[in-house]
């Protein structure tokens, strides 16, 4: 139990710095932050790499990412190279609900609202992701090789 609090902790502050230093910049510094995609990708990829670097996707708040300069995490792994490590089964889960694979795991479920404390009524019973926005993250997930 106390191991469970400690990690939830940990993963809270990490958040609460990641929020207040990115989005703390000034507007037309966000806005650069956000890069463009590469040139190569489908319309869906595209999107799935606009989502990862949005509020909404919440990516980079532990993981850094190809081809994005703004503040980036580093209590995740770097997702470059992710779809060399992971097959999309893997990315499918651990994206969905890594509390699978690793119980103490401080990555929130993207896709499932199953055991889950705490939420705010409004949300409750939704997932962090809906299912288009969770098929173009795939799709991201899947170029980073």
């Amino acid at each position: 139990m106390l191991i469970s609090s400690t990690l939830k902790l940990i993963f809270y502050l990490a958040l609460a710095c990641s929020v207040c230093s990115s989005w703390a910049q000034p507007s037309a510094e966000r806005s650069k932050a956000l890069e463009k995609p590469p040139q190569a990708l489908s319309p869906m990829q595209t999107n799935g790499f606009k989502l990862a670097q949005s509020r909404e996707g919440q990516c980079t708040l532990c993981h850094s990412i190809p081809n994005y300069n703004g503040v980036m995490g580093n209590l995740g792994p770097s997702l470059e190279g992710v779809a060399k490590r992971l097959n999309e089964q893997q990315l499918r889960q651990r994206l969905s609900d890594s509390r699978v694979i690793n119980p103490l795991t401080i990555m929130p479920p993207y896709f499932s609202t199953e055991g889950l404390n705490n939420v705010d009524p409004k949300l409750l019973g939704k997932p962090l992701l809906n299912g288009s926005e969770f098929e173009e993250i795939i799709a991201y997930l899947k170029t980073l090789q």
